[in-house]
């Protein structure tokens, strides 16, 4: 007589991936691995994301670039078809790490204790949809392994995510009132077009998780995937605090990748990727950036050197805004074909008086600052006092804290972020295939 499997056990013993060789989690090897109905094959997140990558497509495409047999998902020993579709395995998977991960004591960390991908899931299954989809898959998957797995231990471990989900916020589905409008303005080609008007209203939380790599300033190779559509729906809120939660998120990957730490993480925790799917994202970066230019002036999130006045590292001054987006220079017919007639800042806040940066050189010039930016926090604390001001107080820190530095965000205001929004909106209606 087969006994039921008991994870008491098993989470003593960790095991290796059969397919990638990486090390099991506890979540894919103990609480909920694959329910095969003929063995008890499993593998990990990585290999099972990769499977149904392949499947999505007509061919598989091999490492150098060849097109080989479509790959179904189903075991891979023994070719047996899962009871159940596997993205909702992945989902529990993805509930319990999370669970385990971000509750610390019964109560949630703060959002400062987290990664990237961390805040990804978190806001994932803030929404109402993804919940009562994780709730669906726990009772389907209860059912699928009835007889092979312990009910009742299977049950404990899914106390750790729905005490997740009892500390999250349920994040209210919104309709995307602007769609039509984007539609109407914005072909497949990037040109303005007459196309028809949909009348089907859906959430942005419905739709699927779109990425896109021209935001990430050339860290997109040391960003996974989850942090990519993070980091996408945070530039793309039209959120001013998320819009500086996403410079403060790439500062810190900057800093990673210049240690060699974050492309080791990347390369540990994602598919690699083909030398075809390579040229294919260079090609999309390059089409994108073309089609839908980016402002002259990016958010960032800078950690400067005091200095004296006597250095003069930083020349600041008074402006005063109206809100309008500065095109690059390179680009600007076609910034102001595309956005012209839909972009428009907010009327309530401009114009209005900003601070901003009129010359760099030395140490603070090697950052990345540039000539026009506008400087929005510091210390991150936004900034609501004069250039004089602020100059006096770099001046202050040099002369008590020389060896301190002093952080500065720029750009990081509801214009840009207004901006943003729409001009991602527009990239992803020019992504959807032709009906």
């Amino acid at each position: 007589m087969s006994s039921k499997k008991s994870p008491t056990t098993t989470a003593e013993e960790p095991q290796d991936c059969p397919i990638c060789l990486e090390t099991l989690t506890i979540s894919e090897q103990v609480v909920y691995p694959l329910p095969c109905q003929k063995c008890d094959f499993n593998y990990c997140n990585r290999c099972v994301d990769g499977f149904c990558k392949s499947a999505q497509d007509d061919f598989q495409v091999a490492s150098d670039g060849s097109r080989q047999v479509k790959v179904t998902v189903s075991c891979p020993q023994c070719r047996s078809k899962y009871p159940m579709d596997i993205h909702d395995i992945l989902l529990l998977r993805q509930a319990h790490s999370l669970g385990t991960s971000v509750i610390r004591n019964g109560e949630l960390l703060g959002d400062s204790d987290l990664t990237a991908t961390q805040l990804s899931w978190k806001r994932d299954f803030m929404a109402a949809s993804t919940r009562d989809k994780v709730r669906d898959a726990q009772a389907l998957y209860l059912y699928c392994t009835k007889g092979k797995l312990d009910e009742s231990v299977v049950e404990k471990e899914a106390m750790v995510w729905k005490t997740l989900l009892e500390k999250l916020p349920v994040e209210v589905e919104e309709e995307d009132h602007n769609e039509d409008d984007i539609e109407g303005a914005v072909s497949h080609d990037g040109d303005q077009s007459q196309s028809s008007r949909s009348t089907k209203k859906s959430s942005p939380r419905n739709k699927k998780p779109t990425v896109d790599d021209t935001l990430f300033q050339g860290l997109h190779d040391f960003i996974s995937k989850d942090e990519k559509i993070y980091l996408t729906e945070l530039f793309a809120s039209g959120d001013l605090r998320s819009l500086a939660q996403a410079a403060m998120i790439l500062h810190g990957i900057l800093r990673l990748s210049m240690s060699g730490k974050a492309a080791a993480f990347a390369k540990q925790n994602e598919v690699p990727m083909s030398k075809y799917e390579m040229q294919k994202q260079v090609d999309l970066i390059a089409k994108t950036k073309a089609s839908f230019p980016l402002p002259n002036h990016m958010p960032g999130y800078f950690l400067i050197p005091s200095y004296s006045k006597r250095d003069g590292f930083m020349t600041l001054a008074d402006q005063e805004w109206d809100g309008s987006i500065a095109p690059p220079q390179v680009s600007q017919r076609v910034f102001d074909q595309i956005y012209g007639s839909l972009y428009k800042p907010p009327q309530d806040e401009y114009p209005k008086a900003v601070v901003t940066v009129q010359g760099v050189r030395g140490p603070v010039g090697r950052l990345g600052l540039r000539r026009g930016d506008v400087v929005t926090h510091v210390n991150e604390v936004e900034w609501k006092g004069s250039a004089i001001d602020l100059q006096q107080y770099i001046y202050d820190c040099h002369t008590n804290h020389p060896q301190d530095e002093i952080s500065l965000m720029v750009n990081c205001t509801s214009a840009t972020a207004t901006f943003l929004k729409l001009r991602n909106d527009m990239v992803q209606r020019s992504r959807q295939p032709s009906k």
